[in-house]
């Protein structure tokens, strides 16, 4: 498949995140991905064109400024990579196959990360939850609110738990382990130069509210943008408000 081609998620499996009704994603495209290189590698690794693990990289790790869809996205990426069929099946494939083969871990919320990071090993050994291709999937938001002590368990867990792959998000790189950034490929997602990709999102949610996808010019589309700075709920919201004067519908 091309870049802009990427597989719809599986429809058993349920949404999380910022979007919702018309605005509910279906496929990397109803995302930006800012930096080209992060682009093409996320598109390569959904599609199959790029293996996943890749050189020992058993994570990927969604940083950018806040409100640029980084949870929602990784939230569906375990379906997008499932749907692709195209990922390569790890030893544990046929063993535990389970309807919920992820987890998802909002690190940001006050507990106790040694707790956190014992039911994480716990997950990643026990061997249940394994998707059709063999996977288990962590998801970590807020990643970057690990301890440093838990950071360091984190890096240990993401070298040995070879049928595991990790989601990560984070708002700061900067705070994160190096040896977690070693171990994971980095995808940048932030606000886009290129106006055409807030033109090619405005007009996929017009769309979906039922208008042609051509109320809005350029231009218009532009000025939301470069006001929301990257915050895809700014812009959405910018987008839904225009849609509805002009007879375009949020249902659910």
């Amino acid at each position: 498949m091309e870049v802009g081609q990427a597989t719809a998620p599986q429809k058993h499996m349920i949404y999380a995140g910022n979007f919702s009704g018309p605005f509910l994603p279906e496929s990397l495209d109803d995302f930006v991905i800012s930096d080209t290189a992060s682009k093409l590698q996320l598109y390569g690794m959904v599609n199959g064109t790029l293996p996943m693990p890749l050189f020992g990289k058993h994570a990927i790790c969604l940083w950018g400024s806040y409100g640029t869809g980084k949870t929602t996205l990784a939230t569906i990426l375990p379906q997008l990579f499932e749907a692709s069929g195209s990922l390569v099946c790890s030893k544990r494939r046929g063993i535990y196959l389970a309807d919920r083969y992820w987890e998802i871990t909002t690190c940001g919320i006050a507990r106790n990360s040694v707790s956190l990071m014992d039911k994480l090993i716990e997950r990643c050994t026990e061997g249940n939850g394994y998707s059709p291709s063999g996977w288990h999937y962590e998801i970590l938001d807020e990643v970057d609110l690990l301890s440093n002590k838990a950071q360091e368990s984190l890096k240990g867990v993401i070298t040995s738990s070879v049928s595991t792959i990790f989601v990560l998000t984070t708002n700061h790189p900067t705070k994160l382990d190096r040896g977690i950034v070693s171990r994971s490929v980095l995808i940048e997602m932030n606000q886009s130069a290129s106006a055409a990709d807030y033109e090619r999102l405005a007009q996929r949610f017009l769309k979906r509210m039922g208008l042609s996808g051509d109320e809005l010019s350029a231009e218009q589309i532009a000025t939301y943008a470069k006001a929301a700075r990257g915050d895809l709920r700014e812009f959405g919201t910018a987008i839904a408000v225009e849609g509805i004067s002009r007879g375009g519908r949020l249902s659910h």
